[in-house]
């Protein structure tokens, strides 16, 4: 017989109801006890702290080190005394207080207090993400930091509201590491772009720099132009530069520096040149390939101060540079004791057809502009011939007769970083200053 038969009340939706029900506890009630089960017992297994560090250096490429391990959420880890070290010689780099990590749209997501790094360990910190941006590790990042704040010896530069982006704009074409941060005083963040482009053969690494308003120390360019490492610690460097990585490296420069003493960027001793307040020099372009300038053009501007007398006799006579009569007087007056000046200025524009020199002031009642000048007397005018020969720079920094001689070192590596004389028209002569 029927059983439905029997039991004519028999609900026919019973048996759908008691699946649903079932479903819904396995649903809502199992499965979700199962995974926080499985999340907890995961977090406490044996290695598990050391396998979160090594994803986290893996995504910076960096070995990554913590006093604490933490996970507050699923997918949520939080470290505590965090240091950033050399992948491969284990060398510290960095440090911060804090780093908490989670699933972003782009690969990792981090949030970081305060990070700290010495000036010293920048050539080592770039060379590491340098090498992340070479290889093919799947994913990117985001970083995004409190506070920046990067010792130089008894000084701190600080930036703030840092992000930290490495992304595949192209995707498998290449990858970018994208940098920005504000500056304590400035309203024109940093910017520092570095772009692996793999549709060229060989692939390129190209680095582009703007330093906002506040500027970075002259000395951190050292190793990116030839004239940066002679900048001085104290200077500093406002402006924009493009670098290609390649064999040979290349790049350009435009900005100013400011707090420079313009004597050890040419090879001389700084002792040469000394000034009451450091020098601005306005870099209109600079070009250069490997160690070698193609192209220069700045303007220099410094005072009040004292030159060496072997200088400014070099300068006369090197140079070409015509002597005032205030310098005749001085000349004669007391000899051994260095020149004093108000003001020294001129714009100078170096390539392979050789050195022009001009004068940035008319100091007296002659038609000729003034490079070095005191009170209304000029001491040296603006050369008579506009271009001079390259060679004639090298004679300045080291005439056979000076009595404080640069380092042939030095010498060298002025003669490195000229570039190549062009065979040249004729010189062209102005006349000289009526006195």
């Amino acid at each position: 017989m029927n059983p439905d038969a029997r039991n004519p009340t028999r609900d026919p939706f019973a048996m759908p109801r008691r699946t649903v029900c079932r479903a819904l506890f396995l649903l809502l009630c199992l499965a979700p006890t199962l995974a926080v089960g499985g999340w907890t017992v995961f977090r406490e297994l044996p290695g598990a702290d050391t396998q979160r560090l090594v994803a986290l250096g893996d995504c910076l490429g960096l070995l990554v080190s913590a006093d604490a391990v933490a996970t507050p959420r699923p997918s949520v880890v939080r470290l505590r005394g965090v240091r950033l070290s050399d992948p491969e010689l284990g060398d510290g780099l960095a440090r911060c207080g804090s780093i908490e990590t989670r699933p972003g749209d782009g690969g990792l997501f981090a949030r970081i207090d305060t990070l700290r790094i010495d000036a010293e360990r920048l050539p080592r910190l770039a060379a590491s993400f340098e090498q992340r941006l070479r290889g093919n590790a799947n994913g990117g990042f985001e970083v995004w930091c409190d506070r920046l704040i990067v010792a130089d010896g008894g000084a701190e530069q600080v930036w703030r509201r840092v992000k930290f982006v490495l992304d595949r704009p192209g995707g498998d074409r290449g990858q970018r590491l994208f940098l920005q941060a504000t500056g304590t005083n400035a309203s024109e963040p940093l910017c520092l772009t570095v772009t692996r482009n793999r549709q060229i053969e060989p692939p390129t690494t190209r680095v582009t720099l703007q330093t906002g308003g506040e500027g970075v120390p002259a000395d951190w360019l050292g190793q990116l132009c030839p004239l940066g490492s002679a900048a001085g610690s104290d200077s500093r460097f406002v402006g924009q530069l493009a670098l290609t990585v390649a064999k040979p490296v290349s790049g350009t420069l435009a900005g100013s520096w400011h707090g420079v003493n313009p004597a050890p960027l040419i090879g001389l001793p700084a002792s040469t040149l000394g000034l009451a307040r450091g020098a601005s020099i306005d870099i209109k372009r600079l070009c250069w390939t490997g160690e070698m300038i193609e192209e220069l053009r700045a303007t220099v501007e410094a005072g009040p101060g004292a030159a060496d007398r072997s200088v400014v006799f070099a300068a006369h006579r090197q140079l070409g540079l015509p002597a005032g009569s205030q310098l005749h007087e001085d000349w004669q007056a007391v000899t051994g004791t260095p020149i004093a000046f108000d003001r020294l200025a001129f714009s100078v524009a170096l390539d392979a057809t050789g050195l022009r020199v001009r004068g940035a002031t008319i100091a007296d009642h002659s038609a000729m502009p003034s490079v070095l000048s005191r009170g209304p007397s000029t001491l040296l005018y603006e050369p008579t011939e506009q271009r001079l020969p390259l060679a004639s720079l090298v004679r300045f920094v080291a005439p056979p007769d000076a009595p404080l001689r640069p380092t042939s070192q030095a010498v060298d590596a002025l003669a490195r970083w000229l570039p190549a004389e062009q065979p040249s028209a004729a010189p062209v002569y102005r006349a000289g200053p009526t006195r």
